[in-house]
């Protein structure tokens, strides 16, 4: 009997899903299927299967939990609109949010698996994201990164202020790097706008005497041009003590200008500091202020000294708006952080699940026919390429009809559990063995010899053969097996079913509880 004959009575499906396969991520429809047992759902692709329902609707929604929650984790992310992703140690994308595929052109799914280089044809930022990443990783510690990239429709440089963390998605695993890079090109470009700006103010400055301020240390006294006074608001003042300057200073910047002017004047001729100034409103900007002493007396002691100052109140409030905007960023990036860890532990369980449950026969606890064909392929690729020879065999209970008309279908399962778990405990590591359908078993048993894999068929019938399935009634059950050694990678794998399956049924027709094999 084969698994299809076990697992449906009806192979046409009853209803059908609109989800990827979580486990291959095949956009082909999922469809769910009826079976004696009750409902499941199978990828049209790979023919992974989910879990029995009691209804098509149970079964589906087995099957769409995983998924619905990978979805809700990348809608998370796609709603950030910070760029979120992960790399691993080879600096290739496990994740990506929207945010990130719209900067690079594609789509979350398409990035997955692939490296900046593949989007962005920038060398130069694309090896510093590479060895951006495998620094952070050799460090192990977050870090924050001032970083540009290329947007790749408009060919516009963004730049970002990126957290960089290490993170592990699972015990055991490689570190790869978490990064949530925040947008700051407007603040860049003001920034970068109010830098040119005060070049050319500067330039006017020393072109035009603009912002020009004299001090006659001796004297006390201050002159200055028009502009000192309307940058402040004051009128027709093109001279003032030295007094009224100090008590312009915001008493918070006053005790360090003081000190920077102490130190020009003592020792270094030139001064620059940065303080707020009162205007004639009030209010506060934030002034440059630069000089020089320009003259001494024969005693050294300072005698003048002209600077100039500009208003960088703009870049002042900017600077002042990117911390603001920077202590929310990591306020946000250790939220999102946090979320995306929970969101990704809770991912890779369900997606090991989900693994377990596609290959693993959900009665007997063995591998299951999907399980058994990925290892079928892998027996005969190692025997083509590295002449590593085996035995295949068929294993079939024999009698097993009468198990179940007689005692019913629940006696029937446990006396199927229960051959499984002793020949499962005669393979013991020694090979690999997969419920194949029905009250049928396949064995890939790793042998150098047909007398030697013979040897083993035949303590395999003899130890089953001394069981008996307990319970109220001790049924005593024995087993047939069609064996067919393999040496040489020339016989087809669908050829070598075709015989081993006639050798089974040749050991049923000699009187079963035996093993047949291919004739000497």
């Amino acid at each position: 009997m084969s698994q299809t004959d076990f697992y449906l009575s009806d192979p046409s499906p009853t209803s059908m899903s609109d989800s990827n396969c979580p486990y291959c991520q095949s956009d082909r429809q999922l469809a769910t299927h009826a079976g004696p047992m009750g409902y499941y759902v199978e990828c049209g692709e790979c023919l992974a299967r989910g879990p029995l329902g009691e209804t098509d609707q149970s079964a589906l929604d087995a099957w769409n939990a995983a998924h619905g929650r990978q979805h809700l984790l990348q809608s998370l992310l796609d709603a950030s609109p910070d760029v979120i992703l992960v790399k691993d140690d080879q600096c290739r994308f496990l994740m990506a949010n929207e945010a990130l595929a719209r900067l690079y052109n594609a789509t979350p799914a398409d990035m997955i698996g692939k490296r900046d280089a593949d989007f962005n044809d920038n060398e130069e930022q694309t090896r510093f994201f590479d060895e951006n990443v495998q620094a952070v990783l050799a460090r192990g510690e977050a870090e924050i990164v001032e970083e540009s990239a290329t947007d790749a429709v408009s060919g516009e440089v963004r730049y970002y202020r990126s957290l960089k963390k290490p993170i592990v998605l699972q015990p055991g695993s490689r570190k790869a790097l978490l990064v949530i890079a925040h947008d700051i090109t407007d603040l860049k470009l003001r920034l970068l706008d109010i830098a040119e700006r005060e070049r050319r103010y500067d330039y006017a400055m020393n072109a035009a005497g603009e912002g020009i301020w004299d001090w006659q240390i001796e004297q006390g006294v201050v002159r200055h041009n028009d502009t000192w006074g309307e940058i402040l608001g004051y009128e027709d003042m093109s001279k003032h003590p030295m007094e009224f300057f100090s008590n312009l200073i915001h008493p918070d910047d006053a005790p360090a200008m003081e000190q920077r002017i102490t130190e020009a004047l003592q020792v270094s001729d030139t001064y620059e500091s940065e303080h707020r100034l009162r205007c004639a409103d009030g209010s506060y900007i934030w002034a440059l202020d630069r000089g020089r002493v320009v003259e001494r007396g024969a005693d050294g002691q300072p005698l003048r000294m002209v600077g100039s100052f500009s208003d960088v109140t703009a870049r002042r409030e900017a600077e002042d708006s990117l911390r603001v905007v920077s202590r929310e960023l990591e306020k946000t990036n250790a939220r999102l952080e946090q979320l995306v860890s929970e969101r990704t532990a809770e991912l890779e369980a369900l997606n090991l699940k989900l693994e377990r449950m596609v290959r693993q026969d959900t009665l007997t606890g063995l591998a299951n026919r999907f399980a058994a064909e990925d290892e079928l392929a892998t027996y005969f690729a190692n025997l083509r390429d590295e002449n590593q020879t085996f035995a295949l065999m068929l294993v079939d209970i024999d009698h097993f009809k009468r198990v179940n008309d007689t005692y019913g279908h629940q006696v029937g399962d446990k006396a199927l559990c229960h051959i499984a778990h002793e020949m499962s405990q005669v393979v013991n590591g020694g090979g690999f063995i997969a419920r194949f359908g029905g009250e049928e078993f396949l064995i890939l048993y790793p042998s150098t010899a047909p007398a030697e894999s013979l040897s083993w068929a035949q303590n395999l019938v003899d130890s089953v053969a001394a069981t008996r399935v307990p319970g109220p009634e001790e049924i005593h059950l024995t087993i047939s097996i069609g064996l067919l050694f393999l040496d040489n990678g020339e016989l087809a794998k669908r050829e070598a079913i075709r015989r081993v399956d006639e050798y089974l049924y040749q050991a049923k027709a000699d009187g079963r509880n035996c093993v047949r094999t291919q004739p000497e």
